[in-house]
C-alpha cells in the first residue's frame, strides 16, 4: 500500500516524515508513559476530529460552552481509553461520536442535566431517562448499526468519512496511510461487507423460518434496486415488521447510505448532523475557492490600471492614508467573552487516571486538514 497524505504543518515533531495515521497517532498514545509531553497525537486526533465531535455536542447541548465541555468530556475519555490500552485505532470519529452521546447520557442522570438539549432532559417525576432513550439507534435502524460494529475498523472509518460526512477519498486516505485509489476499493468493500453482515444480523435475529427463507429473495430484489413484486414476500413484509426493518435498511444502500448510517450510529439528531457537516463542508470549499480566485477589477479606474499593467506600463498609484489599526480592547473588550469557536480548551486531566501535559494543544497548532 502506498502510504499518502495532505501535506502541511502539523503538530508532528518531525515534519519532514510521513503524515501519521490515526492508528499510528493512537499506537504512541498507547506508548505513553508520562516521561515526555505528548503535543504530537494529541494535538494532532484534536485538529483532526474536534470540529465533527463539537458539531454533534452542540445538537446534544443547550449552548454552545456546554458544547465544549461535552467535547472536552469526549476527547479525555477516549485517551484515557487509550492510555488503557483499549480505545480506538482507526476508527475515531465514529467512536468518538458515540462518545459523546454516551457522557450525555451520564449528564442527564446527574447534576449536568441542565446543560443538555430540553429534549434530552429527563423529568423529575419521569421513571426512564430522556436521553438513555433517544440517543439509541432507532428500530429500524438496529440492525444496520449492529452491523457496522462487526466491521474492521479500517471498514468503518472509510464508511463514516465517504458515506456519512461526504468527504473526498483523499481524507480517509489520509487518515489511514492509504492512496486514494486504495480508498476507492476499500470503500466498494466496506459497502458490500456492511450489507452482508445486514443480512447476517437479521438472520440471526429473525422471528421465524419463514423470515429466513425470504431473507435470499428480499436482497436480490433490493439489490437490482426495484421494488417487490413477488406476491408471497409481498404478504410476508405485510405482516412482519422486523422483515420490514431489514428491507428498508437495504433499500438505503442505494443513495441514501450516509443518513441511515448516520441514524443506526448516533440515534439523536443524525440527520442533523449530517446537515451540519455538509454545510460545513461546502463552506470550506467556497472559502478555499474564493482564497484562490484572482482579484477582478470593479471600477472603471481598476480596469484601465489592470490593462495598463498588461500593456506593459506600471499605473500610476495615488497615496492613500493607512487605516487605523482597531485597538485590542476595541476587538475583545476587558471583561467581555470572547465568541465560542468550538477550539480546544486546554485540559491536563484524564478522569483523575493520569495526566497528558501536552493536553493544552490550541487548534491553530494542527494542520487544520481534517475540521
Amino acid at each position: 500500500m502506498n502510504t499518502a497524505g495532505p501535506t502541511g504543518p502539523s503538530n508532528s515533531p518531525n515534519p519532514g516524515l510521513p503524515h501519521a495515521t490515526d492508528a499510528q497517532l493512537s499506537a504512541q498514545l498507547k506508548k505513553w508513559t508520562g516521561a515526555t509531553p505528548a503535543f504530537h497525537p494529541v494535538g494532532e486526533l484534536l485538529d483532526r476530529h474536534w470540529a465533527a465531535a463539537f458539531a454533534y455536542a452542540r445538537l446534544c447541548t443547550d449552548s454552545g460552552r456546554a458544547a465544549g465541555m461535552l467535547t472536552t468530556a469526549a476527547f479525555t475519555r477516549l485517551f484515557g481509553e487509550a492510555l488503557r490500552q483499549d480505545g480506538p485505532s482507526s476508527a475515531w470519529r465514529p467512536h468518538l461520536l458515540v462518545t459523546v452521546g454516551r457522557i450525555a447520557v451520564e449528564w442527564d442522570a446527574d447534576g449536568r442535566r441542565e446543560l443538555l438539549h430540553p429534549a434530552l432532559r429527563t423529568a423529575d417525576d419521569s421513571p426512564q431517562q430522556a436521553a438513555a432513550g433517544r440517543l439509541l439507534p432507532p428500530p429500524h435502524r438496529r440492525t444496520l448499526s449492529q452491523a457496522f460494529q462487526r466491521l474492521p475498523q479500517t471498514a468503518r472509518c472509510v464508511l463514516w468519512h465517504a458515506e456519512v460526512e461526504a468527504e473526498p477519498p483523499v481524507v480517509p486516505a489520509g487518515l489511514l496511510g492509504l492512496d486514494e485509489e486504495d480508498v476507492r476499493l476499500e470503500l466498494r468493500r466496506a459497502r458490500e461487507r456492511l450489507r452482508a453482515e445486514v443480512l447476517q444480523v437479521h438472520r440471526e435475529s429473525a422471528p421465524e423460518e419463514e423470515c429466513r427463507r425470504f431473507l435470499r429473495l428480499l436482497d436480490v430484489t433490493l439489490r437490482r434496486g426495484g421494488t417487490v413484486t413477488d406476491p408471497d414476500l409481498h404478504r410476508h413484509l405485510d405482516r412482519c415488521g422486523p422483515c420490514r426493518y431489514t428491507a428498508d435498511q437495504l433499500a438505503q444502500f442505494d443513495g441514501a447510505l450516509g443518513f441511515a448510517l448516520a441514524e443506526a450510529v448516533l440515534g439523536w439528531a443524525a440527520r442533523a448532523y449530517v446537515t451540519a457537516r455538509l454545510t460545513s463542508a461546502l463552506g470550506r470549499g467556497t472559502e478555499r475557492r474564493r482564497r484562490l480566485r484572482p482579484p477582478t477589477p470593479r471600477s472603471g479606474t481598476g480596469r484601465r490600471r489592470a490593462a495598463a499593467t498588461r500593456r506593459g506600463h506600471a499605473p500610476t498609484a495615488r497615496p492613500r492614508t493607512p487605516a487605523p489599526r482597531p485597538r485590542a480592547s476595541a476587538r475583545h473588550p476587558r471583561g467581555s467573552a470572547r465568541p465560542t469557536t468550538g477550539a480546544p480548551p486546554r485540559v491536563r486531566s484524564l478522569d483523575g487516571e493520569a495526566v497528558l501535559p501536552a493536553w493544552g494543544v490550541c487548534r491553530g497548532q494542527g494542520s487544520g486538514r481534517y475540521g
